[in-house]
């Protein structure tokens, strides 16, 4: 079955591709891209990198070689986008609270990002059921990786993602981020320096996220926060042709009367 899932779901790429707008978040990537074939790598790669600071040049990641008991092939019944509010990210983690801080994303040095892409998440048909690991999933290749650290600036886990939930949805790392990265560039962030200003709950979040895109139901917004009400994540339910999709029952995220703050960019 999730063969034929993996099959019925090529044609979706390319109709995402055509929906891809400017990105108003985190970092924009560039549209142009050179013409000769010695000079690609440098258009997909690096200038993306330069769009929003990044360094040229960065460490591959490293397989993470899941084990056959974490291998779970399932039915998918929806996908979620993941956008993480890096800001959030990297307090929680220089506060212990969270992974490890990455330099690229919460180093000194690193780019002053907003929302960032967590993941592309399939999803299955019941709670805490989705597919993961479905099949082996190699080491990303180096050109695919600079060309969207911009959309999740974190190499190990642009590697997490493709093997533990890309590998359930495409036959390559490339054609699943791509996949994601149209996705993510057609929400419009909101003004998230108005929200950290006027403070708010859940549900003035939600409603930042329609305004900005009229398109998008409010009850296919989720919002996760910490237990002392900061801000994690947006999470966008959409369903098996990717449209956007009213959340299920398990996945509301913060009831919307929870107040939210907000990490401000640095």
């Amino acid at each position: 079955m999730w063969r034929k899932m993996l099959r019925d779901s090529r044609h979706i790429r390319s109709a995402l591709l055509a929906l891809a707008a400017l990105h108003i978040g985190a970092c924009s990537l560039p549209g142009a891209r050179a013409q000769e074939e010695g000079q690609r790598e440098t258009a997909v790669g690096d200038a993306p990198q330069r769009a929003c600071g990044l360094p040229a040049d960065f460490a591959m990641p490293h397989a993470e070689n899941p084990s056959a008991g974490q291998v779970r092939r399932r039915t998918i019944g929806g996908y979620t986008l993941a956008l993480s509010w890096s800001p959030g990210v990297c307090a929680r983690a220089n506060r212990g609270d969270g992974d490890a801080p990455d330099a690229m994303q919460c180093g000194a040095d690193a780019p002053s990002f907003g929302f960032v892409l967590h993941g592309l998440w399939p999803e299955g048909t019941a709670p805490r059921d989705w597919p993961q690991y479905c099949a082996p999933a190699p080491v990303i290749d180096r050109a695919t990786i600079r060309r969207h650290l911009c959309m999740t600036p974190d190499p190990q886990l642009l590697q997490h993602e493709w093997e533990r939930h890309g590998a359930c949805m495409r036959d390559n790392a490339a054609d699943y981020f791509d996949t994601a990265a149209a996705l993510y560039q057609r929400v419009h962030m909101p003004d998230m320096t108005r929200l950290i200003a006027d403070g708010g709950d859940v549900a003035g979040l939600k409603r930042a996220f329609v305004t900005a895109n009229p398109q998008l139901p409010t009850a296919a917004i989720a919002v996760s926060a910490s237990r002392n009400g900061w801000l994690s994540e947006v999470q966008i339910c959409l369903d098996t042709q990717m449209q956007y999709s009213p959340c299920p029952a398990w996945k509301r995220g913060a009831p919307d009367h929870v107040a939210i703050r907000v990490e401000p960019r640095r």
